[in-house]
């Protein structure tokens, strides 16, 4: 696990509560690859993190810290091979949406990433 060492001002992970889970997650060597990553603390009851499968494709979504601000964020789990979320382009306003859950409602939402 040397490669948490790369991860910049990584105090902050201090902060994540019961973060045993990290441990779970396949392959996390991609987490040190997201950019001023301390927002990933805000996230609350972040072990559905580790639910997501193949979940490197995180560190491809640009200025991902807006991930923090959607609310109840578990549901984002359950997308199915959700990776294509990362082909949003400022992808930001998603979490505007209010009560988003229903999002992971959409039967191959990955048209998602078509709209301009």
């Amino acid at each position: 696990m040397q490669w948490l060492a790369c991860i910049p001002e990584m105090q902050w992970l201090a902060c994540i509560p019961e973060m045993q889970w990290l441990a779970c997650i396949p392959e996390m060597q991609w987490l040190a690859c997201i950019p001023e990553m301390q927002w990933l603390a805000c996230i609350p009851d972040m072990q559905w993190l580790a639910c997501i499968p193949d979940m490197q494709w995180l560190a491809c979504i640009p200025d991902m810290q807006w991930l923090a601000c959607i609310p109840d964020m578990q549901w984002l789990a359950c997308i199915p091979e959700m990776q294509w979320l990362a082909c949003i382009l400022e992808m930001q306003w998603l979490a505007c949406i209010p009560e988003m859950q229903w999002l992971a409602c959409i039967p191959e939402m990955q048209w998602l990433a078509c709209i301009p």
